[in-house]
């Protein structure tokens, strides 16, 4: 199948078993609770954390993108058999002390 439209190439469609493990994950009704903004962890590029809240709970990613200012951070995990990278407040990591 061609997954391209002019010159730029579509993204891959989501295979239907891919979709199942999501709703699955979905459904399984993860408790969201609101982060402990007390504290905020030391936290550096490439830095290895697990995330402490949101829909994401207890996944592990690498930090590829800080910003102290705003004091959030963009990190990279894996879901559903692909990399994924989004922003969160850095309260919401735990760095993994290896």
């Amino acid at each position: 199948m061609n997954y391209t439209k002019n010159k730029m190439k579509l993204p891959e469609p989501t295979s239907e078993i891919t979709m199942r493990k999501f709703f699955s994950f979905h459904s399984a009704g993860i408790e969201i609770s609101p982060p402990d903004r007390s504290t905020s962890p030391n936290l550096e590029i490439g830095d290895l954390v697990r995330i402490t809240h949101g829909a994401f709970l207890d996944y592990e990613g690498k930090i590829t993108h800080l910003d102290k200012k705003k004091s959030r951070a963009e990190v990279d995990i894996e879901f559903l058999d692909r990399k994924i990278s989004f922003a969160l407040p850095v309260d919401n990591f735990q760095k993994i002390i290896t």
